[in-house]
């Protein structure tokens, strides 16, 4: 069935003559939803995880040259797997889906505030999600997404006036953008210089590996303070953060074109036609895919700059945009049927409370793999995490999250960011069954 539109509430006060605005804007209900949008959170959440956990479970070594050394055969090809054909793709879904969010939640706020309020209350949201991001990757993992979202969130308000003409080619801007900017790096850095990169580099991960794997708890907390900030003030790695942020910001051009044009209303109008590309996306994602393998395979960390590199960095952001859009058209695809649309249901679930998933995925690789927790870090290789994934995903957080959006209207995290955002609390208990 589809989901029922309700117009944000504004509520008129009369005071001392005067009118004034009270903006009582409803947070989007369980019945108010696109349910195509919450199936693909719940596919993107699987996803992340997946990438996601190795860094918290395998020594830094790993991410330092092709594979994991030393490991068997089963775990070099699980990670090649995961590195080649899911790496980047879902962290890319989930970005181009809250553009749409982006442009569906300032459609609403726009429905019954002026312009200049509906930035506002937006602009509170995105504040609040860039504090949650910030303790998220201050104080227990780096590799938060949250606040890379938030920032890029403030761009698409200024974005949201360009032309269709003028995002796209920002978009491509973005593919191409990071190379030239690497360029200029390695022009800039002796081979002096180089090794004394990487030997700083090597020192970080061995101390990670070490506070990680075998420190308390206060001694991780410190080192990812200590490790967030330096991410973000080295200037050998700026190239690298650009790069990161170009990439999200890729899919979510993408994103708010798609949110602009209201493909997301029904989709099944349009995957016909779309379902027309899914073939030419998947050769494009092979092709450059395995261009990329081919560059990790060879990549030694003394190589420094070199002309394979340079084009398997445009070749793995081809790879990672058309390999997510493919994915995404074959998943809407199956949800067609009704058949696979119930049996999927549970991910729509799960898709609802994304952020409150996404933290608890977080915590979970905490404890399981730090050295305060279960100390497993080092432990379970490339193939066996793909199992706890999978089995964590879907024996836990699918279950878990039916269970809780019955008794529920949001997630805890999903709660706890609309109260601040719209200065509220919004009702907590559920009116509907999930």
């Amino acid at each position: 069935m589809a989901p029922t539109v309700r117009a944000p509430v504004l509520e008129i006060q009369l005071v001392t003559g005067r009118t004034s605005m009270t903006a009582q804007v409803l947070p989007t209900r369980s019945g108010e939803r696109f349910e195509d949008l919450d199936y693909v959170r719940g596919l993107a959440l699987l996803g992340i995880f997946i990438m996601n956990l190795p860094t918290f479970a395998l020594n830094s070594s790993a991410y330092l040259g092709a594979g994991i050394p030393g490991a068997t055969w089963w775990d070099q090809a699980a990670f090649l797997f995961t590195d080649i054909l899911l790496s980047g793709k879902f962290n890319s879904m989930f970005s181009m889906l809250f553009a749409i969010g982006f442009t569906l939640q300032l459609e609403r706020l726009e429905a019954s505030l002026p312009a200049s309020e509906a930035a506002y209350v937006y602009l509170r949201r995105l504040a609040v999600l860039l504090l949650m991001g910030a303790v998220h990757m201050l104080f227990f993992w780096t590799g938060d997404i949250l606040h890379v979202y938030a920032l890029l969130g403030f761009i698409l308000l200024w974005l949201r006036r360009w032309s269709d003409r003028g995002i796209l080619v920002l978009a491509l801007g973005c593919i191409f953008l990071p190379s030239v900017v690497r360029i200029w790096q390695f022009s800039q850095m002796s081979p002096q210089i180089f090794q004394q990169t990487m030997a700083v580099a090597r020192s970080g991960f061995a101390l990670d590996d070490s506070v990680f794997g075998h420190g308390g708890f206060l001694q991780a907390v410190h080192r990812t303070f200590y490790d967030a900030v330096y991410y973000y003030t080295a200037a050998y790695l700026r190239p690298s953060l650009f790069a990161e942020y170009m990439l999200i910001l890729t899919t979510m051009c993408l994103g708010l074109l798609i949110g602009r044009r209201g493909w997301y209303r029904n989709v099944a109008v349009h995957l016909p036609v779309l379902a027309r590309w899914r073939w030419i996306l998947l050769a494009v994602g092979l092709v450059t895919g395995g261009v990329v393998a081919l560059e990790d395979f060879l990549y030694q960390p003394q190589d420094g700059l070199t002309a394979l590199g340079l084009f398997s960095s445009v070749c793995y952001r081809l790879c990672r945009l058309s390999l997510t859009a493919f994915y995404v058209l074959c998943f809407l695809m199956l949800l067609q049927r009704p058949v696979w649309r119930e049996r999927l249901r549970p991910m729509a679930v799960a898709g609802r409370m994304a952020l409150t998933n996404y933290l608890v995925q977080t915590a979970f690789g905490l404890v399981v793999f730090y050295g305060w927790g279960f100390g497993l870090r080092g432990h379970v290789g490339a193939a066996g995490l793909l199992v706890i994934c999978c089995a964590f995903y879907g024996l836990v957080q699918l279950p878990l999250s039916c269970w809780w959006l019955r008794r529920y209207e949001f997630g805890p995290f999903e709660y706890l960011w609309r109260a601040a955002t719209y200065g509220r609390l919004p009702p907590f208990r559920a009116r509907v069954t999930a």
